[in-house]
């Protein structure tokens, strides 16, 4: 059955754009000093994609990913705290895991939790060694502390991906989220639609109340359609568009536009601005065929011809 918690949490994790990203130095010192700190041979930034982890930061082992079913870090992001593993090969859970009977032969495991600005976690900061052990409530505060830095600095790249005006994201972020989240979909065979909004007027407030209102506008605009849509994946294309791309049944799509079209008329009265505001809306449903491009091109295309608007 569909998990919309999990659909939610890998959203995120995808909007990130960390997956399959190059190396940084800003993680692996991270993971270099939990290395030293705790004398272990391995240490790690794992993120957990939906069929696999992957390692933002790898110090000690030499593969990018492994399978998510057989992960430890699978069942560290179940809770907020720091999970241990004393010794793999006398918990159930462990015992015949492929990562602990063969290489890298893990023994001890500990694993604190990477959280996301919205509160997901998506990953954690591991230390690994190959022989049992355990270790001190200072050494998990530890662990914690070197897990606040990996989160400062997903915190800044959600940041370089966020539009700063509507708290959607960017052109940049939207690509990648929208892009994985239609590939996830379409690989589970979901319906998947994604909307178009070009919202017209904003160059009447531009000319009568300047750039900064209108981008207060837009703020507010994108937050209505966040809050009429509920989708996790939103963004802002360039000046007047946005978009949401929809992960699930597409059947109450035409109710929702009309709703966000009377919540846009009333908050244009309410606003007062003395221009004329109105959203063309185009919708457009994926096929097992469709990329993201494809999509967007036709959805765009739909509100252009809008007759609502």
């Amino acid at each position: 059955m569909h998990d919309v918690r999990e659909t939610r949490r890998i959203t995120t994790l995808y909007g990130l754009g960390l997956l399959d990203s190059r190396r940084e130095l800003r993680f692996d010192r991270v993971t270099r000093l939990a290395q030293r700190l705790f004398d272990a041979p391995i240490a790690l930034v794992s993120l957990v994609d939906h069929d696999r982890q992957w390692f933002k930061s790898s110090i000690g082992l030499d593969v990018r990913e492994t399978p998510r079913d057989i992960s430890f870090c699978t069942h560290a992001i179940e809770g907020p705290d720091v999970m241990v593993v004393e010794d793999a090969l006398a918990d159930p859970r462990f015992a015949t895991n492929p990562l602990v009977t063969d290489a890298p032969s893990i023994r001890f495991y500990a694993g604190a939790p990477l959280t996301a600005p919205d509160g997901q976690r998506i990953g954690t900061l591991c230390v690994i060694d190959r022989r049992p052990r355990a270790i001190t409530t200072a050494d998990r505060a530890a662990l914690v502390e070197l897990a606040d830095l990996v989160d400062h600095e997903i915190h800044l790249r959600y940041l370089a991906t966020t539009d700063e005006a509507t708290g959607v994201r960017n052109h940049r972020g939207f690509m990648y989220a929208a892009g994985r989240t239609l590939e996830l979909a379409q690989h589970e065979a979901r319906p998947v639609a994604l909307v178009c909004v070009q919202l017209d007027g904003l160059r009447d407030v531009i000319d009568r109340w300047g750039h900064d209102e209108a981008e207060l506008v837009m703020g507010d605009v994108a937050t209505l359609l966040r809050d009429r849509f509920g989708s996790e994946v939103a963004g802002r294309l360039a000046g007047p568009d946005l978009a949401v791309l929809l992960d699930g049944p597409t059947s109450g799509i035409p109710a929702t536009i009309d709703s966000f079209r009377r919540d846009l008329a009333a908050w244009t009265a309410d606003a007062n601005l003395g221009v004329d505001l109105a959203a063309r809306v185009g919708v457009a449903v994926a096929t097992a065929a469709d990329d993201l491009s494809t999509l967007l091109a036709r959805a765009d295309r739909a509100a252009t011809l809008d007759p609502f608007a």
